[in-house]
């Protein structure tokens, strides 16, 4: 007789995709885990810009997924976060020297070109951070919500893939933002103009650590 296939449900299948993503190191010795992904060619070249947008892709569709089985919902935990995203984040700001361009609460033009940046709303805001930062990061399933809010913040600022980078087996909070502070201080020295965003990126990780939610 066959063996009956289980069906996993798409939270099952986002937190195994997480799960494999952080055993990833990008060294030779995981090259057939990165051809799993169809991403990396016989020479190696271009494999990690490759991988980290096919993974953030990845990401938003089984997010959806999830979301749509679950109803959507904004969960309490999210709730008590968003705050302090949505003031780290402020209003609407055009800066030539950030590499987000546009962007309001958050939400950026280079990210999101569809959206009415200039207009846009909390409840919009609200929604997008839910479906495409909360949800695919894990949050909810972390215990120490901190925690939570210091992944789900470096996963605005930052990125989803990066900000998974840095929760590796056994976090803490402390740990984290450690990692944190010095990927900003790599890339200020990598890129001088950005001098002028990290006193705002050092204080963002520092109210993620202190927070009182």
């Amino acid at each position: 007789m066959a063996k009956r296939k289980i069906q996993k449900t798409p939270e099952q299948i986002l937190k195994q995709f997480i799960e494999n993503k952080n055993k990833l190191d990008f060294t030779k010795n995981h090259r057939e885990e990165l051809r799993k992904f169809g991403v990396l060619n016989r020479k190696g070249d271009r494999t990690l810009k490759k991988y980290y947008c096919r993974y953030d892709n990845e990401l938003s569709r089984l997010a959806t997924e999830y979301l749509e089985a679950a109803g959507g919902k904004m969960t309490d935990k999210f709730n008590r976060c968003i705050g302090t995203i949505l003031q780290h984040e402020g209003g609407y700001v055009n800066n030539p020297n950030d590499p987000g361009g546009e962007t309001n609460m958050g939400i950026s033009k280079r990210s999101y070109p569809k959206e009415d940046i200039k207009n846009m709303t909390i409840g919009r805001a609200k929604e997008i951070y839910f479906r495409d930062y909360w949800t695919p990061c894990g949050c909810e399933n972390i215990g120490d919500i901190k925690l939570a809010l210091a992944l789900f913040d470096s996963a605005v600022n930052c990125g989803v893939g990066t900000a998974l980078k840095w929760l590796i087996p056994n976090c803490t909070l402390k740990g984290y933002t450690f990692r944190r502070l010095s990927y900003y201080f790599a890339i200020v020295q990598k890129n001088p103009k950005l001098q002028e965003f990290l006193r705002n990126w050092f204080d963002r990780s520092m109210d993620c650590l202190e927070a009182n939610i």
